[in-house]
């Protein structure tokens, strides 16, 4: 198989959005690529979580009717829900690494980075700048507002299932949208930019049903990931911010009022959206700056270099 699909050679000098741009790998094969990337989404998600649903409901013996435990699970009310989702979205790296390898015909790390590897010293970095910063308007808002802490019915289980996948969870979104569909986009069209904007309007779209002020917080949010990649050569800063604020957000919701509202939330007020917007800038400035002073490479390197780069 290997003979038959060999990996294509990338091209020098490309940021990350278009890195898979080269005279030997037609512009259809990444256009298939993302048709079944996208096709995949909408399917796996939906089966993954019912197969995981289903043996939790066993092992737990739960005698709930089917119907009425799936729809508990899957808006958040109990841990098995939250654990089934993020294992459903976690499975979509496998996912877009093998359609990167098999029909893009590309190196499967060039998901990640331009040196085809995760920069583990950026990626921590990028998550201490998105602590210090999320940490901090936290702790005002908290202040500000009197809010008593009152841990929700089974909240140490929901925050075990918060540490030991959510990580996984934002991870995989990073690789989805700011991977293989920025990437892809990108590299399809010959234009960093429409990759950057396409996934991020994809990003918020795929959150459902929400109100316009939600809808911009989270296509700015994807925006600012999406440009972080472009400037940066990789998707560890969108990582490292995204896996500190799905957790920080998740168990601020199960100690203030519960996980199934934060994850049902469907609306905001602009307000809102507007401090998210400028949290979002803080911390990816930060973000940049670290990038810089680690020298983090941006754009690909010559040929066959990618695998003797040294990593920051």
């Amino acid at each position: 198989m290997a003979d038959l699909l060999p990996v294509l050679p990338v091209s020098a000098g490309l940021s990350h959005p278009e890195a898979q741009r080269h005279p030997e790998r037609p512009a259809i094969r990444i256009v298939l690529g993302l048709l079944l990337g996208v096709m995949t989404y909408l399917v796996l998600l939906s089966v993954v979580t019912d197969l995981v649903l289903m043996i939790s409901q066993r092992v737990t013996g739960n005698t709930q009717d089917w119907a009425d435990y799936r729809a508990r699970a899957v808006a958040g009310e109990l841990p098995e829900g939250l654990l089934a989702t993020n294992i459903a979205i976690s499975a979509l790296i496998p996912v877009c690494w093998a359609l990167l390898r098999w029909i893009n015909l590309a190196p499967a790390g060039l998901l990640v980075s331009v040196v085809r590897r995760i920069r583990w010293g950026y990626l921590a970095a990028s998550a201490g700048v998105a602590l210090v910063v999320f940490g901090a308007i936290q702790a005002v808002s908290l202040s500000s507002s009197g809010t008593v802490l009152s841990p929700q019915p089974q909240f140490w289980w929901f925050v075990l299932v918060v540490v030991l996948t959510s990580p996984f969870q934002a991870a995989a979104e990073e690789v989805f949208f700011r991977g293989f569909l920025q990437q892809g986009l990108g590299s399809a069209t010959g234009r960093w930019w429409i990759g950057v904007i396409g996934s991020s309007l994809l990003f918020a779209l795929a959150h459902g049903t929400q109100s316009p002020a939600l809808f911009v917080d989270r296509f700015v949010f994807g925006l600012v990931a999406g440009l972080l990649v472009w400037r940066t050569g990789g998707l560890e800063a969108g990582i490292g911010t995204h896996i500190v604020n799905n957790i920080m957000a998740f168990v601020l919701a199960g100690l203030t009022s519960t996980i199934a509202e934060a994850r049902g939330m469907t609306m905001i007020e602009w307000d809102k959206a507007l401090i998210d917007v400028l949290t979002f800038t803080v911390i990816a400035a930060g973000c940049w700056l670290v990038a810089t002073r680690l020298k983090v490479a941006r754009l690909t390197p010559e040929s066959g270099l990618g695998d003797r780069a040294r990593i920051s």
